[in-house]
């Protein structure tokens, strides 16, 4: 690109979208943008000086490529945390039912689980083993059970995801209270062939109420 006078930048006009765009004064042919894509700019006579701007139909491709991309990206986001919020929303209803293979469903066939509280790993299908007796209870009508989700932070791709925050797990055996179960965890899921499969679940610690109720904030 060809050097500018040092006095031209006092004379710098703005125009486009929220000022983004910079017409210079200078004697200049060509504009480069950072992405290396060059305009060709057109003179126009303005009270008897010069200014340099890009051609109109130039400047508006550049800004519906602009905003394609940043919106497909906003719009990708929202998709994949609305299949995530489906996804917690089915095994939440597995757990209600007492649908063992409704959960299975959900998780991926090498995933693992860790217990933060009892510092050990396994995979998840030898955990489902152990949780069974508790699922056919409930499909029984021989308890009640119940899960539900509350997030801190959540970080997606368009396949994969990290979860983080307090799961309520709760329980109540025929003629006896409820129980209440509060874990901070985190969750990787990755997407296969279309459906979203936990690989990670990591039960960190117990969780308060307190801590709980303030995710209802978020």
């Amino acid at each position: 690109a060809c050097s500018q006078p040092a006095k031209s930048k006092k004379n710098m006009r703005r125009i486009g979208i929220f000022g983004a765009f910079t017409i210079l004064r200078s004697e200049c042919n060509r504009f480069d943008i950072v992405n290396d894509v060059q305009f060709t700019l057109t003179t126009l006579s303005y009270n008897g000086k010069f200014l340099r701007v890009m051609s109109l139909k130039k400047f508006s491709l550049a800004i519906l490529s602009f905003l394609t991309f940043f919106l497909s990206g906003i719009l990708g986001a929202g998709d994949t945390v609305g299949e995530l919020d489906e996804y917690w929303n089915r095994v939440s209803t597995a757990v209600r039912t007492g649908n063992l293979e409704a959960y299975r469903a959900t998780c991926h066939p090498d995933g693992v689980l860790i217990n933060g509280k009892a510092k050990k790993s396994e995979l998840l299908s030898q955990a489902l083993i152990r949780w069974g007796k508790e699922f056919s209870a409930t499909k029984a009508g021989k308890m009640q059970a119940d899960v539900k989700f509350r997030f801190s932070g959540r970080i997606t791709g368009k396949d994969t995801a990290h979860e983080k925050g307090i799961f309520l797990y709760s329980s109540k055996k025929n003629g006896e209270e409820w129980k209440k179960d509060y874990v901070h965890f985190e969750a990787l899921l990755v997407k296969k062939d279309g459906d979203w499969k936990i690989v990670m679940e990591f039960q960190k610690s117990s969780a308060t109420e307190k801590e709980w109720e303030s995710l209802a904030q978020k």
